[in-house]
């Protein structure tokens, strides 16, 4: 670290794990109150894009308080654009192979290609998850 955290860093950083978290966090309720509810476990896979927004908010603070103080940059940037490539492929995969517009049905190799590009935003919103949790201890301490 390059100098000491200050209460905007340490709240920067806890507001935006909270905010990078809350996607995954949402998506795992939201399945357990289904799963109560009806017996039944179903998960939405697409719930983590739709809330892309609180993601990216909560990114931009953890980027912003990662490079200020020099810690885990590279590996929260490294997320980040892979989260960013990830969710831009698989919704532009989605319009040029007709899958968005309804021209092809959302079946067989075309789904299966834009779904895998969709885990991989995923996976990586966790990893920026792990990097914020990172981030924010040691802001804390």
């Amino acid at each position: 670290m390059t100098h000491k955290p200050t209460w905007m860093d340490r709240s920067l950083a806890v507001v935006g794990t909270v905010l990078v978290w809350l996607p995954i966090a949402f998506t795992l309720l939201m399945s357990l109150v289904f799963l109560f509810r009806t017996g039944q476990l179903r998960v939405d896979w697409l719930m983590p894009a739709e809330m892309f927004l609180g993601y990216l908010a909560g990114a931009v603070m953890l980027l912003l308080v990662a490079f200020a103080l020099k810690i885990q940059h590279r590996e929260l940037l490294g997320s980040v654009v892979i989260a960013l490539v990830g969710i831009a492929g698989s919704q532009g995969l989605a319009v040029v192979l007709g899958l968005a517009s309804g021209a092809e049905p959302a079946e067989g190799w075309r789904i299966a290609f834009v779904l895998s590009l969709l885990v991989v935003y995923t996976v990586a919103v966790v990893s920026t998850g792990i990097v914020g949790l990172r981030i924010s201890r040691t802001v804390l301490r």
